[in-house]
């Protein structure tokens, strides 16, 4: 099973991931969730999940900070940054943490199987 952690100050994207997850069919499982970037790191550091699916702006911390503690402490753990804001700036920021990939909300049910599948076949 491949262990995911989702982070966004928005609940209903939190519950709204988890569900299609959940309905994906594949072996992903939800492990935790937060609503800020503190407790998300908190909570990577003692679980460290496979995926972090994280807000690029959180209280706290933002979810490029997180990345980079992930990243500087070499976990395994692959990142998706999801944002409201279709900035270039906040997708270069991301590939150059090194986020598997960046979603645009709304996140589309399409985009989002197509994402748990790729990252399917990088874990496995």
């Amino acid at each position: 099973m491949i262990s995911v952690y989702i982070a966004d100050d928005e609940a209903w994207i939190t519950i709204g991931l988890k569900k299609l997850i959940q309905k994906s069919g594949l072996p992903f499982e939800v492990i935790g969730e937060a609503h800020n970037g503190v407790t998300t790191l908190e909570d990577i550091k003692t679980l460290k999940p496979d995926v972090l699916f994280t807000d690029i702006r959180m209280p706290g911390l933002s979810g490029l900070e997180v990345m980079s503690y992930i990243s500087e402490h070499q976990f395994a753990t692959k990142v998706v940054l999801i944002s409201g804001y279709a900035e270039f700036e906040y997708a270069r920021q991301a590939m150059l943490c090194g986020a598997f990939d960046y979603l645009l909300k709304p996140i589309s049910i399409k985009e989002l199987t197509n994402l748990i599948c790729k990252l399917k076949e990088s874990i496995v």
